[in-house]
C-alpha cells in the first residue's frame, strides 16, 4: 500500500485541502435529506456522514475495502457496499439521495458517462454532486493535480453537460479553497 492508500494518511490529507470549506456547503446541500436514505459514492472513509441530518440513513459505496474498514470503525451504523461505482449493485430508484463528492477525476472520459448513468439509475430524488475543477493557471492546485491520484480533471462545463443528459440541474455553485469546485443539486430526470 502507497502512503496515499493509508486510510488514515487520507483523511490527515483532506484535512489539509480544506475539507472544512467544502463540507460546510455539502452540509447546506443534503440538509433536506432527512430521514431519507443516502448514498455516498465513492464514500472514501465515510467523511459525509457526520454531514448529514438527524434521522438520513447512511449507505457508503467505495471500490476500496481498507478505505471501508475505517469507515465502518468511524460509522458503525453505516450500510457499507464494496462495488464499482460504474456497476452499482442495487436496484433502480434504491436511494432517496445520491451524493458523489470527488470522484469524477478518477474516471476517464469512457467511465465518467457510465458513472452518470448509474448515478441517475439508482438515486430517485436527488443527487448532489462535487468536485475539483481543472486550471491550467499556476499555482496550488496545478501543483495539487500533479500529486492526485485522479487524473482525469474536467472543466465545470464538461461535467455539467454530462450531468444534465441524465439529470434535472437545479442549482450549481462554484466556488474556490485550494482547487477551482462545482457543487450540483439535481434530480434525475424521468
Amino acid at each position: 500500500m502507497d502512503l496515499l492508500e493509508n486510510p488514515r494518511v487520507y483523511d490527515a490529507l483532506q484535512v489539509l485541502a480544506g475539507r472544512h470549506i467544502t463540507h460546510r456547503r455539502l452540509r447546506r446541500a443534503v440538509a433536506e435529506a432527512r430521514q431519507q436514505t443516502v448514498l455516498d459514492v465513492g464514500a472514501g472513509t465515510g467523511n459525509l456522514a457526520r454531514l448529514l441530518p438527524e434521522g438520513a440513513i447512511y449507505w457508503a459505496l467505495d471500490n476500496d475495502p481498507a478505505k471501508l474498514g475505517r469507515l465502518s470503525a468511524k460509522v458503525p451504523e453505516a450500510r457499507c457496499l464494496e462495488s464499482s461505482a460504474l456497476d452499482i449493485d442495487l436496484p433502480d430508484g434504491a436511494v432517496d439521495w445520491t451524493v458523489c463528492v470527488a470522484l469524477s477525476h478518477h474516471l476517464d472520459d469512457e467511465q465518467l458517462p457510465q458513472l452518470f448513468a448509474e448515478l441517475a439509475r439508482v438515486t430517485r430524488r436527488r443527487l448532489v454532486f462535487l468536485d475539483s475543477l481543472w486550471t491550467s493557471r499556476p499555482g496550488i492546485a496545478k501543483l495539487m493535480w500533479r500529486y492526485d491520484r485522479g487524473s482525469h480533471p474536467r472543466t465545470a462545463e464538461t461535467l455539467l453537460a454530462g450531468l444534465s443528459r441524465h439529470f434535472d440541474l437545479e442549482r450549481v455553485e462554484r466556488f474556490q479553497v485550494f482547487h477551482q469546485f462545482v457543487l450540483c443539486s439535481a434530480r434525475p430526470a424521468r
